[in-house]
């Protein structure tokens, strides 16, 4: 509502609007104007800051028009008229608003004033709007209150001077609640204020009493907050009202209550802890609010433990504080212990103590977990440390005293009393507190009286145990010690082994030293002085062993049949290894090949060899053979070269036992020459042209080859025979076809190979009225990286051509028959490769020619022509090497040559590794390190390579390679799709080549639904019961865990559909209370997932079935009837059964009146209905408005009425009007003339007899 009000002779009037809301919610509303002044429509801009008012004025400073706010605005806004509506928005869609700007530019301008509030009901915004010669604003007097939009009452009393006046009015009768402002103004007589006072206050309506109230005051994010209150009809009537509870986001509670006088009604609700809880109640007038406190847990934590320690036990302490509002839930463990879960409440501290008792430097630590994450470690350093040494005399030790020197060093930063244990033989000899400070040493000396013997010393304290062994020689004892055997780990053919004796006695000793294994024996003889220390050395023979394997290596000093000394130690003699030495060799075509290959055994053990060799088609062979360690065998090929071979480096591998080693040979054979031109490059379509091919022969075999030129793609092929002695020139004359093509041309050898091949491009101009009437061609056939590609394009009729080249696309207009260029800059790192540029050519005719022109760039090219792997094949873990053939066209340096395994899920199963090269011309071979992998998964897995030279990636490639005795081959499911609700199984097919038990686990959707053990060996089916599924699309997952934990895995599709479904679709009723009063058309809707004839089934009322046809049903009879449908898929699956009711009534009641009485009569209406019963009885008077008949009705019937009557059912259906006149009738004066006519002028007093009137008399 607005409301526009005018003083007379100001100069500005004031507008006041009213904006009322059904909820209350945050709005923005605008006062604004397009300025429009004396005819003016470019302004300046207006602003002053005291008042808030904002406006304009034209451009000759003469007219002004201004918003002042009564009620403070929140923003303004000055500028272009069109800014101002684009702020403000449109229907339906809100403009950002104002932004508080002004404009001081001429402009075609406009301004407007926005406020910005809550509105909770109503709410009211005031201002004033000015106009004149002169920028007036207007006073804003009084100051504007949060409900004062506008006066609601208002009185003027007159006041004598020294006088008093008082008056009253009762606040209630303002018929408003809300804030309010009682304002007063003293004026002169003259008119002029000189004293104003104001009084803010609140008027409530005290009909209604409510309350709102929490379970508590604070809570955490995310808890429930439980809400209850009351609402109290304080009033003496019955009220309507609406209880609503909001949260500040929307509508928690709402519910429609009637209570009468003094009758109260307890409400309650919840609803989730939020940062910004705020909680409004409101019903009727009333309303109360609530804001908890929602915060999040607060804890300090604080942990204490000393920086240095003895030996002694020590404290630590964990301090927890929560310093927030709510309760926090709180994991601690301290030096190692947990504590038990527990509850910090608000305010309170805890204290967590550990004791800690360490000999050495150590870390203690304090982790907490729950509502608060604190991770602390303290560093405590032991300061008790001491070291300990013994001085024990050098060997020999004779009988007697033997003196033994100890120390003990504090090393410490803390005084220590350290205990100290000498004992011998576990008997002690020394047992005391030595008591250091730091950095002090205490020494002492053991005299120990020995007999001959040996002893075992072993000095002890906290820190440290040392120990020594004495052995005590009489000074006529017989003893040689062995000191020393040095033999190698591996024995492979012939070894040195090298032992090293003693004789500690006091006479010389005879003897003979022993060295002996299972297979072999040698042996020494010495004589040793007393005192005196010598090195034996003899030899021992790995062929005399049965086979690979580990031994023991026995060595034994013996003398007058007696051992004096004795040791042993493993000795490996290693499988059979493999050198084999090959010839450099050069084959030459047609003549016969000798190649000797030297194979010696280099390991341990005899063994059965195997030598391949393969030269890559050309030829293959094997041949066997025996060698015992060291000795070696020549094994030769004899092969005819086959004779159509062109001079070339062939690339072949020879086996050894498994192990492949690739080699690069020579071929002598065509070495031939050739180059190709042609009499035009560009051509028109169907000219000739000229194609010249020379060929060089540098071999000097001169035999008759044939040379084959061909049209690529149009099937034009011609052959002529050369014979070479030195060079060959041969022509041959082409027809142009429609468009470009690509000439080929070779030399072959009379068996059918190609010995040389090459190409040519011709560039056809195509026909005016053919499909491709243009041609695009290059200044040359081959370029370097960096050159330019000059490109000529030509149309005989012309037209708009559009190239692209490398992603720069470029637009000419080509003239008919003139030939236009464009130049295309090649990038310097080009690889060598053919490139081509997309073109489009439109003639404008509706032919549009989408196409490309081709060159070749002559840059630098590698390629990974073959890799050999050496790779474990059983291990899920272990090293992979790799053997690589590159070919390079140019010396390449600095090339990345980088590998990788990956395993069977594609991701990487190790580390990657790489190796800097420098690739020459041609071919070469490198050998990379293996390379770690460890995958888990078994199954097929490949070594990734890459080359890449700076930013370019040169070359890629995979080889793979199998890994594990036991695969998963796939998973298939046993039904194209499966029912919900039924039973689905799956295949798992298995190869295992392994002898261990495997275990097979089957998942659906990765939750585990079998878990079995596999026996069975070779190709393997198991079929596993997956359950009953919900309808979606389902990943089966067989994983199998075979040795050395090797997975394999592999899934499948399990397709679970639900059954048919029904659905009853019919049109909503037409009547009232649901019933229809005509008769509904309803349909049955039912379909399946399944691509398969669905049969609809329904029955009314529960009768017999019957097959829907797609027709609308219709119901049997009026009244209340059920209709129950159900659809059948054609493999027996039924969908639920979907029932509707449907009331129908198409029959109006039947209604009657009953008039008893004259004068005042009264009158009784009635109705009935046999279906839906009769809703209500209207009636109306003499054409008066339609009023609910709710029992008789007594008429004072002076002049004629007319009663008008219906009834309407439950349903909806009317009665037709039925039309009732009660009219009084004075029997004194003409008592039935009013009803029959030929009466008329019959005398007061008449008898008349037989007179009826309608159907009586």
């Amino acid at each position: 509502t607005t409301r526009n009000s005018y003083v007379d002779g100001e100069n500005y009037f004031r507008v006041d609007w009213d904006i009322c809301l059904p909820q209350a919610a945050q709005v923005s509303t605008f006062l604004a104007a397009d300025y429009y002044l004396q005819g003016s429509d470019n302004g300046y801009g207006l602003y002053d800051a005291d008042t808030g008012s904002v406006g304009g004025y034209n451009y000759a400073h003469d007219w002004f028009q201004i918003f002042t706010p009564i009620r403070p605005s929140s923003h303004y806004f000055e500028g272009r008229y069109w800014e101002v509506w684009d702020n403000i928005g449109y229907a339906g869609t809100a403009g950002p608003g104002f932004n508080d700007t002004i404009n001081t530019d001429l402009i075609d301008n406009g301004a407007g004033l926005q406020w910005d509030m809550y509105v909770n009901g109503c709410a009211t915004v005031s201002a004033f709007w000015s106009f004149g010669e002169t920028p007036t604003i207007p006073p804003v007097v009084p100051p504007y209150e949060e409900t004062c939009g506008y006066v609601l009452w208002q009185t003027t009393l007159p006041l004598s001077t020294a006088g008093t006046a008082d008056f009253s009015e009762v606040a209630g009768t303002l018929d408003t609640t809300g804030q309010l402002l009682l304002w007063g103004q003293a004026s002169s007589a003259t008119g002029q204020p000189f004293a104003t006072a104001q009084y803010p206050f609140q008027v409530f309506d005290r009909d209604t009493s409510l309350t709102l109230e929490t379970d508590r005051d604070v809570y955490r994010p995310g808890e429930t907050v439980e809400v209850s209150g009351q609402v109290v009809n304080t009033s003496g009537i019955t009220q309507n009202m609406v209880l609503q509870v909001t949260d500040g986001q929307g509508v928690i509670l709402e519910e429609s209550l009637t209570l009468d006088a003094n009758e109260s009604y307890s409400y309650a609700t919840s609803v989730e802890a939020t940062s910004d809880l705020v909680l409004v109640a409101t019903a009727a007038n009333a309303t109360a609010t609530a804001a908890p406190t929602v915060a999040d847990p607060q804890v300090d934590a604080s942990f204490q433990a000393p920086d240095v320690v003895g030996r002694t036990s020590f404290d630590v302490v964990l301090e927890l504080s929560n310093t927030g509002l709510v309760p926090a839930n709180l994991q601690a463990e301290v030096a190692g212990q947990a504590e038990p879960d527990f509850t910090l409440q608000p305010g309170e501290t805890r204290q967590i103590y550990r004791t800690v008792q360490t000999n050495q430097d150590t870390v203690v630590a304090a982790t907490v977990s729950g509502d608060a994450s604190y991770d602390f470690s303290h560093p405590v350093v032991q300061g008790e440390l001491t070291t300990l040494s013994l001085d024990v005399p050098p060997d020999p030790l004779w009988t007697g005293t033997v003196a033994v020197a100890y120390s003990l060093d504090n090393v410490g930063v803390l005084p220590a009393d350290t205990p100290l244990d000498i004992t011998l033989d576990g008997n002690s000899v020394l047992a005391q507190q030595v008591a250091t400070l730091p950095s002090e040493t205490v020494s002492g000396v053991l005299y120990l009286d020995l007999t001959p013997g040996q002893y075992q010393l072993v000095a002890s304290t906290p820190d440290e145990q040392l120990s020594a062994t004495l052995v005590v020689y009489a000074l006529d004892q017989v003893d040689v010690t062995i000191d020393q055997v040095d033999a190698p780990a591996q024995l492979a053919g012939q070894g040195e082994v090298s032992v090293t004796l003693t004789n500690h006695g006091a006479s010389p000793v005879a003897g003979t030293l022993l060295v002996q294994t299972d297979f072999d024996l040698a042996q020494a003889p010495f004589d040793l002085a007393a005192g005196e220390t010598a090195t034996l050395a003899v030899t021992l023979d790995s062929a005399k062993a049965p086979a690979a394997g580990s031994y023991d290596l026995v060595v034994q000093a013996w003398s007058g049949g007696t051992v004096l000394d004795e040791t042993q130690q493993p000795l490996e003699v290693p499988e059979a290894a493999w050198l084999v030495s090959m010839p450099t060799f050069t084959l030459v075509p047609g003549t016969l090949a000798t190649l000797p290959f030297e194979i010696t055994n280099t390991g341990g053990a005899g063994a059965t060899f195997t030598h391949v060799l393969d030269l890559q088609g050309l030829y293959d062979d094997m041949q066997t053979g025996w060698l015992e360690p060291g000795q070696s065998t020549t094994v030769t090929y004899t092969f005819i070269v086959p004779a159509d071979l062109e001079t070339r480096q062939g690339d072949g591998r020879y086996w050894i036992n498994e192990v492949v080693t690739p080699f690069i040979y020579d071929i002598v054979g065509y070495q031939l020459d050739m180059t190709g031109s042609l009499s035009s490059q560009v051509t028109v379509e169907g000219d000739t042209v000229v194609a010249t091919i020379e060929v060089t022969d540098l071999s000097g075999l001169g035999q008759p080859l044939p040379l084959v030129v061909r049209l690529a793609g149009v099937g034009d092929q011609q052959t002529q025979e050369i014979v070479l002695n030195g060079t060959a020139q041969v022509t041959f004359n082409l027809t142009a076809p429609g468009e470009d093509a690509l000439i080929s041309y070779g030399v072959y050898h009379p068996e059918g190979r190609s010995l040389l091949l090459d190409t040519m491009r011709l560039y056809v101009v195509g026909s005016p009225e053919g499909e491709r009437p243009l041609a695009v061609y290059p200044d040359r056939d081959q370029y370097q990286p960096g050159d330019t590609v000059h490109l000529t394009a030509v149309s005989p009729v012309g037209g708009v051509l559009t190239l692209n080249a490398f992603g720069t696309p470029t637009t000419l207009l080509l003239e008919p028959g003139v030939p236009q260029s464009v130049d295309v800059i090649l990038a310097s790192d080009l690889l060598a490769d053919t490139y081509q540029v997309d073109f489009v050519f439109d003639t404008g005719d509706g032919r549009v020619v989408d196409s490309a022109v081709s060159f070749e760039v002559d840059g630098d090219r590698a390629a990974i022509r073959r890799v050999v792997l050496d790779a474990a094949g059983s291990a899920c873990a272990g090293q992979v090497g790799a053997q690589l053939k590159i070919e390079s066209r140019y010396p390449m340096d600095g090339v990345t040559l980088t590998w990788q395994v990956t395993g069977p899920d594609g991701q990487p199963a190790g580390s990657s590794d790489n190796l800097l090269v420098d690739l020459p011309a041609g071919v070469s071979w490198w050998t990379l390190p293996p390379v770690a992998f460890a995958s888990g998964q078994a199954g097929t897995h490949a070594v990734a390579f890459s080359l890449v030279q700076g930013t370019r990636e040169l070359a890629s490639g995979t080889q793979s390679f199998d890994v594990g005795d036991a695969v998963v081959l796939g998973v298939a499911v046993n039904e194209a799709y499966f029912r919900a609700g039924n039973t689905a199984s799956a295949d798992v097919s298995i190869q295992n080549n392994s002898t261990s038990p495997l275990t097979l686990r089957v998942l659906v959707d990765g939750q585990v639904v079998e878990e079995r053990t596999v026996s069975q060996t070779g190709y393997v089916v198991e079929t596993v019961d997956l359950g009953a599924l919900d309808p979606a699309e389902h990943t089966v997952t067989a994983v199998l865990q075979g040795p050395a934990n090797c997975v394999s895995q592999s899934t499948g599709l399990a397709t679970v559909v639900a059954p048919p479904s029904m659905v009853i679709v019919a049109p909503s009723p037409d009547g009232n209370a649901g019933w229809y009063v005509t008769a509904p058309s309803i349909f049955l809707r039912y379909n399946d997932s399944v691509p398969a004839p669905v049969d609809g089934l329904y029955a009314w009322n529960g009768e017999a079935n019957r097959q829907d046809n797609g027709r609308a049903l219709s119901v049997p009879a009026d009244g209340q009837q059920e209709l129950a449908a159900w659809a059948v898929a054609q493999d027996g699956s039924t969908s639920t059964t979907a029932t509707q009711t449907f009331r129908v009534d198409r029959v109006p009641p039947t209604v009657t009146a009953n008039v008893t009485g004259s004068g005042s009569v009264e009158v009784t209406l009635a109705a009935s209905d046999e279906t839906s019963g009769v809703g209500s009885i209207s009636y109306r008077l003499d054409g008066g408005d339609w009023q609910v008949y709710n029992g008789p009705l007594t008429i004072q019937v002076v002049d004629p009425i007319t009663l008008e009557y219906m009834a309407q059912d439950v349903a909806g259906n009317e009665s037709e009007i039925s039309t009732l006149v009660l009219e009084l009738v004075s029997c004194e004066i003409y008592p039935i003339a009013l009803h029959v006519d030929t009466l008329d002028g019959v005398e007061p007093g008449t008898l008349l007899e037989d007179i009826y009137n309608g159907t009586g008399p």
